[in-house]
Formats: structure tokens, C-alpha cells, sequence
């Protein structure tokens, strides 16, 4: 969605690598979000009037990729409205290519050729065209034997997250909203109040098989931000308190013997978990769903599954779509 530090890392990439030319597909039509004219849609809305224009961390001020861009780095950015078979012939600069299917990036990566690709940037939806056009191999990814629970820990604020938290607390998930207190107050963390919270929280998920770790306030409640004005935090302040709290809570959990899937939804939230557990490596095993990965990891000894994704996408029914894959599996193995 072209959040974060974008012109700052493709510039990064051109010095290091003494190049003046680097080819651009931000496009991911499999999710809905496709350039034309530069401009950047998700689901038909120009990105900066979607969700993504009112995150509250890191809104994306402009629709337009050349003016997100232009405010990280002066570089140009040359834009390919049309595949052209000339277009290694472009002036100097980020060549930003308009694209509105995957067919039409598989056209753009034939035309630039290996040339045109030796610097190249985008999101998934153009890393597998990449993969086809360099011609690489590998082993089919063998999927591991998943645990039918799932526990679904979440602390991405976003609205497409909100409609699937919702969703699946209204088809039998178990949610547990965390308090002021929980989130915030890191002592909180310390108390035996504390403990006995995480007992039952695992007591219910062994018993019901379905549950969610939210850190959202209820619809329309403003209850943390005038936390945070109370106690003079920075909006930057209370977003890595709530990760680190939701992360010491994750542990504590997995302490306890998890038996369960683990799924992690926003980029702070999977960050602050691996650093609490002092896990450096996650290894990719496959997409359970478009933009919904798979990957594993190894703590204190024991092999792990988490499924992670980002918070800006996804129907409302995946979570539950997810669980129901989970106890289809564990099914067909008893059988």
C-alpha cells in the first residue's frame, strides 16, 4: 500500500548499486491494488482516500506514487503508462510501470528483459513473474501437520482486520478484548492478576479451539487515546507498548505448552513476538491465501507454525475460513 520509507529504500538500492535506472511494479492486482497513471487504487480507490489514508501511524498522504516518492528522495520518476519495447531507452531515474492484471506484469517484465530486471522493486504480486522470468527452481514446499486450534493474536488496527475479528467472533471464536491495564501498563505484565488471566486465556482456547488476543478498543471508544493524553504518550509511545504487551502475553502462552496454530496479524505485532522470544529466523513454507504466508520457526527447542499477514487485507470470512482448513486437516488425518 506504499506505506513506510518507499523512495527512501529504492534509492538506497540505485547508489549502492551505481545504477541510474530501477524498474518499479507496485501493482498486486490478485489483491486489488493496481497503478494507472501513476496513480495507485486499492479496490478502485485512489490509496491515499482508502483505509491506508487514515492510518493513524503511517497515513499515505498522496495517491499519486511519483509525489510518495518525491518526498524521500530526489530522484525522477519516469512513468510507463504503456509497455514499450523501448523502454530501456528512458531517461535516468525509478521507471514506474502501470499495471492492472498479472498478465499485464508479465508483459512489462518480458519487455524490460533480464536487463531491465537486474534492479527491480515491487510487492508480491511481482515476485512470482520474477521468479518465472529468472527461471527458478526449487523443491516443492512440503506443508507441516498444523494443530487444529488456532490462537489469532492481533494488533493491527486496521478496518479489513476489524470486519474479520468481528466476523469471527460472531461464527464462535472466543475474543478477548485486552483492558487498558493489559495493554498499556507494563508492571501489569509482572502481577500474578496477570498469570491467572493468561491461565484461563488458555484454558478456553484448549477447550474451544478458536481464540483472539485483540488490542483494539470497542467500535467507537477513544478510551486508549485519552489513556495516552493522560499519561503524556506519543502515539509511536503507546503503538510499541501494545505490541510489546501483546508479544510478553504471546510468550507466556506459548509458555504454557501451546497446543495450537499460531497466527499473527500487523507487521509491529510479529516484530515485537520474535524479539520477546529471541527468534532471529522465520522460514517461509507457502501461501495458505494470497498475502497469507506460512513460516516456522524453532523456540527453546520445539518447532513452531505461525501464519502471518498484514492488516490490509483479506475477506471477513478468512479467520474462520483458516480455522475451518485447520480441523478439515486434523480430520482427514484421523481418518
Amino acid at each position: 500500500a506504499l506505506r513506510g520509507n518507499i523512495g527512501s529504500e529504492l534509492a538506497a538500492v540505485m547508489d549502492a548499486g551505481d545504477a541510474d535506472r530501477m524498474t518499479f511494479i507496485p501493482a498486486y492486482p490478485q489483491m486489488g491494488r493496481i497503478t494507472r497513471g501513476g496513480v495507485h487504487y486499492i479496490d478502485g480507490v485512489p490509496v491515499s482516500e482508502s483505509v491506508f489514508g487514515s492510518d493513524p501511524f503511517e497515513p499515505v498522504q498522496h495517491s499519486q506514487i511519483g509525489a510518495i516518492i518525491a518526498q524521500q528522495t530526489p530522484k525522477p520518476v519516469v512513468l510507463h503508462p504503456s509497455v514499450q519495447a523501448g523502454c530501456l531507452e528512458a531517461p535516468p531515474g525509478i521507471q514506474l510501470y502501470d499495471a492492472e492484471s498479472v498478465e499485464g506484469m508479465m508483459d512489462i517484465a518480458e519487455a524490460v528483459g533480464l536487463g531491465g530486471l537486474r534492479l527491480a522493486a515491487g510487492c508480491a504480486g511481482f515476485a512470482a513473474i520474477m521468479a518465472q522470468q529468472l527461471e527458478l527452481t526449487g523443491k516443492t514446499p512440503i506443508i507441516p501437520t498444523l494443530r487444529p486450534a488456532l490462537l489469532v493474536v492481533c494488533g493491527s488496527v486496521n478496518p479489513v482486520t476489524q470486519a474479520q475479528l468481528k466476523y469471527a467472533e460472531n461464527n464462535g471464536f472466543g475474543r478477548v478484548r485486552l483492558t487498558l491495564t493489559q495493554k498499556l501498563d507494563p508492571q501489569w505484565l509482572k502481577s500474578q492478576n496477570c498469570e491467572t488471566e493468561v491461565d484461563r486465556w488458555a484454558a478456553e482456547l484448549k477447550t474451544e479451539g478458536r481464540l483472539i488476543l485483540d488490542t483494539n478498543d470497542p467500535e467507537g471508544s477513544v478510551e486508549t487515546r485519552f489513556y495516552a493524553h493522560l499519561n503524556e504518550l506519543s502515539a509511536g509511545q503507546v503503538r510499541m507498548r501494545i505490541s510489546a504487551a501483546l508479544a510478553a502475553l504471546t510468550k507466556k502462552m506459548i509458555g504454557r505448552g501451546l497446543e495450537a496454530t499460531l497466527m499473527c496479524t500487523g507487521g509491529d505485532t510479529l516484530l515485537a513476538l520474535m524479539q520477546a522470544l529471541g527468534v532471529g529466523t522465520l522460514t517461509p513454507v507457502c501461501e495458505l491465501e494470497p498475502g497469507v504466508v506460512l513460516s516456522g520457526f524453532t523456540y527453546e527447542g520445539g518447532d513452531y507454525d505461525i501464519i502471518t499477514k498484514s492488516g490490509g487485507f483479506g475477506a471477513p470470512t478468512l479467520l474462520c475460513s483458516l480455522a475451518d482448513r485447520l480441523s478439515q486437516q486434523a480430520e482427514e488425518r484421523e481418518n
